[in-house]
C-alpha cells in the first residue's frame, strides 16, 4: 500500500447508504473504511452530503453502474489522510470533494483552461456514478479534483456546490458578460437557477429570473434577481416585462435550466436579437447532470 500521512488505523468499519439494485430504495450497511490510498489520494470524514438529480440517473440504472455502489457526489468533509504526493492538502483540510477521480493530466482537457478539467476522457472514475460516493462517513477522493474550503464556507453550503454550483457557475461562466449587463435565468428558483442569480450578482451583472412557481419566484428575488418574472403569464408578456427591464432590447445571455417542455423556447423568446442563449437543463431523465457529462 502507497503511504499515507496520519492513516486512520483506529478506524476498522464505517457506515453508508448504497445501491444493491436499480430502481429500489438505498440501503445502509458497514462496510471498512477505505485505506488504500494512492498517491494522490485523500480519506475524507463526510460532514455533508447531497443528492442530486444524476443520483436518480444512477439509480435507474442509465449508466450501468456496477452494484453495490454508495451514492452522493456532492460532498464536504475534513482530510484525515492523504497519499504521499499530496502536497496541498493535509489532514485537517476542510475540502469540498469533487466529482472526477484520477484526471489523466495530458488530455488536451485536462491541460486547458481549469472550467474544462472534469471533461477528461481517461478519468479514472466519478464518484457516486462508478466509485463509491459521499453517502459514507469516510470517503476516498482526488486531491487534484478537491477543494479547500474557506472557513466562512459551511459544510452543508459547499456540498452542492460540487456539483449543481460547478454546473451552473459555467453558464455564467459561458455567458462572458461585463458588469452592467443583463442574464436571464429560466428556472431561476430552482437548485441551480437560485445559485446562478447568486454567481451573476457577484460578477456584477443585472439579473431577471424567470420562474413557474410562487415559491421560485420568491426565492428568485431573495437571493437577488432584480426583476421577476412569472413564466405562467405566457411567453408574450414575459418577453414583454423583460424588455421594459432591460430597455426594450431583452437578456443579453439568458442560461436554461428548467426542464420543462417550454421552457427553451421562452429562454430564446427573452433573448435578445444576436444575444446567446445557453442551455443546461436536460428534459430527458435518463441524462444526469452537465457538470459530469
Amino acid at each position: 500500500m502507497p503511504s499515507s500521512r496520519s492513516a486512520p488505523n483506529r478506524i476498522s468499519s464505517t457506515a453508508d447508504a448504497h445501491k444493491k439494485q436499480y430502481n429500489a430504495p438505498y440501503q445502509l450497511r458497514t462496510v471498512p473504511v477505505p485505506h488504500a490510498l494512492g498517491p494522490t489520494d485523500l480519506l475524507v470524514k463526510v460532514a455533508a452530503a447531497s443528492l442530486c438529480h444524476t443520483d436518480g440517473v444512477v439509480r435507474a440504472g442509465a449508466f450501468h453502474t456496477a452494484l453495490p455502489c454508495t451514492a452522493s457526489h456532492e460532498g464536504a468533509g475534513t482530510v484525515v489522510a492523504a497519499g504521499s504526493a499530496v502536497m496541498s492538502l493535509a489532514p485537517g483540510a476542510r475540502v469540498m470533494c469533487g466529482i472526477p477521480g484520477r484526471l489523466c493530466g495530458r488530455c488536451a482537457d485536462c491541460t486547458g483552461p481549469e472550467a474544462r478539467r472534469h471533461y477528461c476522457a481517461n478519468v479514472g472514475g466519478h464518484t457516486g456514478v462508478t466509485r463509491d460516493g459521499c453517502f459514507a462517513e469516510f470517503v476516498r477522493m482526488d486531491a487534484v479534483a478537491t477543494v479547500r474550503l474557506p472557513d466562512a464556507v459551511s459544510f452543508e453550503t459547499a456540498a452542492p456546490l460540487a456539483c449543481a454550483g460547478c454546473t451552473i457557475w459555467r453558464g455564467v461562466l459561458l455567458a462572458d458578460l461585463k458588469p452592467g449587463q443583463w442574464i436571464a435565468f429560466v428556472g431561476s428558483g430552482g437548485g441551480l437557477g437560485h445559485l446562478g442569480i447568486q454567481f451573476a450578482k457577484a460578477r456584477g451583472l443585472m439579473v431577471v429570473g424567470v420562474d413557474a412557481r410562487d415559491e421560485g419566484l420568491a426565492l428568485s428575488k431573495k437571493v437577488g434577481a432584480d426583476v421577476v418574472v412569472d413564466a405562467r403569464l405566457g411567453d408574450e408578456k414575459v418577453v414583454e416585462a423583460v424588455k421594459k427591464a432591460t430597455g426594450d432590447v431583452g437578456a443579453d445571455v439568458t442560461v436554461n435550466v428548467s426542464d420543462a417542455q417550454t421552457a427553451a423556447a421562452t429562454a430564446c423568446a427573452v433573448t435578445k436579437m444576436h444575444g446567446l442563449m445557453i442551455q443546461i437543463a436536460q428534459v430527458r431523465e435518463d441524462i444526469g447532470c452537465c457538470s459530469l457529462w
